[in-house]
């Protein structure tokens, strides 16, 4: 448990060979509906490095801060 029950930490990884090509978002979309389903929470929290830039975009583009 991360100490709020509310929220969950989620976190994702694509192969190599599949980035770049327009399906992160489909892919953070999947784990965002099963972290719902499966642990009925509606706030999330990822953590990505700064210097990942395609994973940055993907997240601020579903609303992540």
């Amino acid at each position: 448990p991360n100490g709020e029950p509310h929220t969950l930490d989620v976190g994702v990884g694509m192969r190599p060979d599949l980035t770049g090509q327009g399906k992160g978002k489909s892919l953070v979309k999947a784990v965002l509906d099963f972290g719902f389903d499966q642990f009925h929470r509606e706030v999330f929290r990822v953590t990505v490095a700064a210097c990942n830039q395609r994973s940055l975009s993907t997240f601020k583009n579903l609303g992540f801060q």
